[in-house]
């Protein structure tokens, strides 16, 4: 797998400072990252050799300072719209990762003329209360995201570092597991939406991704084998391909491409 160099940057909003790191060539991609914070993945390594890929870190994450005004889902939305706008020729493709797939849920609702294609990640904010979720305790709840230990990243925060990052989440979604006014609206999505799913994963039931097959117009639902909840860790070469093959050839990649005739 060929590894990419990212560049950290960071951008003058209209309501704070947003840190976003750049990657690769081609068409636009934005990758919002999950609760845990950004992490540079193979995944993303992948997606940048053939994308350029724009990873933001949202507000309150790994010691960046929220932004006055910026306080929900939708905000946060809102402020990456605006980035797309001005950095990303208006529109681009998109890929959220748990905390990061709502994100970009209200991103497709609320700015459908900026997202092409959708990949969402075991995608947060579609949880019934009463099922799933993440364990309180340090090892229960590495055991619930990763399926693969040995593929555990090395934590590279301080611990007050972490408990602002898990604040800014409980913040911004004010501790709720359903969004039902953006369930809602699922409806609303035009863009075509691949949903990928872990065959392991304790943190976001199977009925979230269900939803979102029926009730989003152009929606793929696909499990990925042997995976929990960090799918871009425990199968990083699976996920990679996947999301890879729907963004590059879009409805055409549920078909195997036909061999060359001579």
């Amino acid at each position: 797998m060929t590894f990419i160099d990212f560049t950290e940057k960071e951008y003058v909003m209209k309501s704070g400072a947003l840190r976003v790191n750049i990657g690769g060539s081609g068409r636009a991609l934005i990758h919002l990252h999950s609760a845990a914070g950004p992490r540079m993945s193979k995944v993303l390594h992948a997606l940048a050799d053939h994308h350029t890929v724009h990873a933001p870190v949202i507000p309150g994450f790994e010691g960046t300072q929220r932004h006055p005004g910026v306080a929900s889902m939708q905000d946060v939305a809102d402020l990456i719209a605006g980035y797309i706008s001005d950095h990303c020729n208006g529109e681009c493709d998109v890929i959220g990762e748990s905390f990061g797939g709502w994100i970009a849920l209200w991103l497709a609702i609320r700015h459908p003329a900026l997202v092409g294609q959708l990949v969402l990640e075991a995608p947060a904010g579609l949880r019934p209360a009463d099922k799933g979720g993440l364990p309180n305790d340090t090892q229960d709840r590495q055991r619930a995201l990763h399926a693969k230990p040995e593929n555990v990243p090395d934590e590279k925060c301080s611990e007050q570092i972490l408990m602002a990052n898990r604040k800014a989440v409980a913040e911004y979604t004010t501790g709720i597991a359903f969004d039902k006014e953006m369930a809602d609206r699922l409806g609303e999505i035009k863009s075509r939406t691949l949903v990928l799913m872990g065959t392991l994963d304790k943190v976001i039931p199977p009925d979230s991704g269900q939803l979102l097959k029926q009730h989003v117009p152009q929606s793929h639902l696909t499990y990925i084998w042997d995976a929990a909840h960090a799918l871009e860790f425990d199968q990083p070469k699976r996920v990679a391909t996947l999301a890879l093959d729907f963004l590059d050839r879009g409805e055409s990649f549920l078909v195997r491409p036909a061999a060359n005739v001579a």
